[in-house]
């Protein structure tokens, strides 16, 4: 029954389901950005997060999170401030029996809740290459390890003007490393490891 409803309503609300809905292996929704088939290639890009936790930011449909919760089993929290995804992300945990936290929250007023330190921090695709350095800090207190970020790139970067901004973070005083390109608009998947005397 709840995979009917859920069914139905991706069909009611699909306009910003950016990535893949998948439920028990089957392809409910290929994203209307990203497509499953394309998905591996950000995927064998994260670093190893076995038994670790994280914080996606910005969930979407749950697909990365879901996915990473079932190949490395640490503590996965995520949030996301959009009713409908998080209305979709919901259901497909209940159907997949899913040990994972999800908030419906805004980044900019995160719930106290929330705000605790995570392992690893994801932010991706939400916001463009120039914003970065500004919600960097905020990404960076919530993190133990490391902070991956993944910058939407809809102003065209190359992808040696990439390799760039890494180099610039890294001028910046971060410890920043690019971890690849992924499959939209080859964007970069980015790295910045916390500093050991960062508290």
């Amino acid at each position: 029954m709840a995979y009917k409803i859920l069914k139905k309503y991706i069909k009611e609300n699909s306009c910003n389901i950016y990535i893949p809905v998948v439920v028990n292996g089957e392809l409910i929704h290929d994203g209307n950005r990203r497509k499953l088939e394309n998905q591996h290639i950000r995927l064998d890009l994260f670093p190893d997060m076995t038994d670790e936790s994280i914080l996606d930011v910005g969930f979407n449909s749950g697909y990365i999170l879901f996915q990473l919760k079932k190949r490395y089993g640490g503590e996965c929290t995520g949030i996301d401030n959009d009713k409908n995804m998080f209305w979709i992300a919901q259901k497909i945990k209940e159907i997949e029996k899913l040990d994972v936290n999800l908030y419906l929250s805004n980044f900019n007023n995160i719930d106290l809740n929330i705000a605790r330190k995570y392992d690893n921090v994801l932010y991706l695709g939400l916001t463009l290459y120039v914003g970065i350095l500004k919600i960097l800090p905020k990404l960076l207190m919530l993190a133990k390890k490391r902070v991956i970020i993944e910058p939407a790139n809809h102003e065209g970067k190359s992808k040696e003007e990439i390799k760039k901004y890494v180099e610039d973070l890294c001028n910046f005083g971060y410890k920043a490393k690019l971890l690849g390109f992924t499959d939209y608009q080859h964007r970069g998947l980015i790295q910045i490891d916390k500093k050991e005397d960062s508290k």
